[in-house]
């Protein structure tokens, strides 16, 4: 069990992005942030977004570090 959770405790990758997904009251979006990380086209709801064009910019860091 102890292994597993070695396994588990890192992440598999880092991405640098100028901003994050947030919304109007400040909250970070992680729904949207974990749909990127698997790989996922349907986002849900993005109109609270005060910068919707992080995400953009997350897609392409992910999809430009993948090839």
């Amino acid at each position: 069990a102890k292994d597993k959770m070695k396994r588990n405790s890192f992440c598999s990758a880092i991405y640098l992005v100028s901003a994050l997904p947030v919304t109007r009251s400040g909250k970070l979006m992680r729904r949207i942030l974990r749909s990127l990380a698997v790989g996922s086209c349907q986002l849900g709801d993005t109109s609270t977004l005060v910068n919707p064009l992080s995400v953009d910019e997350i897609k392409k860091t992910i999809q430009s570090s993948k090839q």
